[in-house]
């Protein structure tokens, strides 16, 4: 198990980010599927509460990585997430990919979802928290959990019992984001999460 929190200027954080967008060469098709067996990637993000006034079309868009696209919900919908998900685990077994993504209360979510997945016994690949506003434990189901907080002063997220993967807490405090509603709109945080997610698919647990 790897557990970090680290803070990153914004020159080093965004000299990273375009390393791993410039480097970084699509795992899977829009299809989902590469040159090798058939993969199938499922990118869920849960946003905040204020997402029940914003248009889930526009948020879907936010997360689409290299023509896979990513589905919005609101926290209050985070159920269906997990039905959907272990429908798509019970279709393609273990050549799926699970990413989840959560904003605000969104965040805390995510792991909610994962939770009830690995009840489940179905994996995730990622999850990533955009300024979590609650302590979380991330789940034995998970391989690798990113978390940005803009405030040094929050509960950041522990592992839970028997999690033996990859868990990232970072400030970004440094970078210029107007408020927490600002995050998930904030480019040098979005390609960082498009850099963790394009890893995920081309390395799937």
């Amino acid at each position: 198990m790897h557990v970090s929190v680290t803070r990153k200027g914004v020159g080093a954080l965004l000299a990273v980010l375009l390393g791993v967008a410039a480097g970084a060469s699509p795992a899977r098709e829009a299809t989902g599927k590469g040159e090798g067996e058939p993969q199938s990637t499922s990118i869920y993000f849960v946003a905040g509460f204020a997402a029940i006034f914003d248009d889930l079309q526009a948020l879907d868009r936010l997360f689409e990585v290299d023509g896979i696209p990513a589905k919005a919900y609101p926290p209050v919908l985070w159920r269906n997430v997990v039905r959907d998900a272990v429908d798509r685990h019970r279709q393609n077994g273990d050549v799926t990919t699970i990413i989840l993504i959560g904003h605000s209360v969104g965040a805390r979510k995510v792991y909610q979802i994962a939770e009830s997945l690995s009840r489940k016994e179905v994996p995730v690949a990622l999850i990533v928290g955009l300024d979590p506003v609650r302590k979380s434990e991330v789940p034995d189901n998970v391989a690798r959990a990113v978390n940005y907080f803009i405030s040094p002063d929050v509960a950041f997220v522990v592992p839970g019992p028997g999690f033996d993967g990859q868990l990232i807490n970072e400030i970004v405090a440094d970078i210029a984001i107007l408020a927490h509603g600002d995050i998930i709109y904030e480019e040098a945080i979005r390609l960082r999460a498009f850099g963790e997610i394009r890893q995920a698919i081309a390395s799937p647990p």
